[in-house]
């Protein structure tokens, strides 16, 4: 069987923390947290950011809309909508909201015994539907 979602994206609470600056998320499914797997959706406002920050486990990051910047270490490329990236582990991070409208994300985190699933979700989401 395959699992679905344990509550509408509309019924969950929005949260914070001190990373988010004009940005909130929801944790979209809680149902593969026993398997170290979480999935989020993330709203960065006009002028937002998340600040760079570091992760014990790889992120993939999917921009379902809006346009900004994500910055990996020291490298920094534009993103917008359908532009999908990965965050490796232990890599510094962040998001920035660079348009005049609300920039949309999906990430899902990764176990790190899982990491090589990011390169298998990172080409499902580049080639997008057939």
């Amino acid at each position: 069987m395959i699992p679905k979602a344990n509550a509408r994206e509309s019924t969950l609470p929005w949260q914070s923390d001190a990373y988010h600056v004009a940005a909130r998320y929801k944790e979209l499914d809680t149902l593969w947290e026993g398997e170290g797997v979480q999935v989020q959706y993330v709203e960065v406002e006009a002028g937002g950011r998340i600040l760079p920050h570091t992760r014990k486990t790889t992120e993939l990051l999917y921009c379902l809309t809006g346009e900004g910047r994500f910055t990996l270490d020291k490298e920094e490329i534009a993103i917008s909508s359908g532009d999908c990236f990965v965050a490796p582990r232990h890599r510094v991070q962040g998001v920035s909201n660079q348009g005049g409208a609300p920039l949309h994300l999906l990430i899902i985190q990764l176990p790190d015994e899982r990491q090589h699933l990011a390169a298998r979700l990172f080409g499902l989401f580049s080639r997008g539907p057939s």
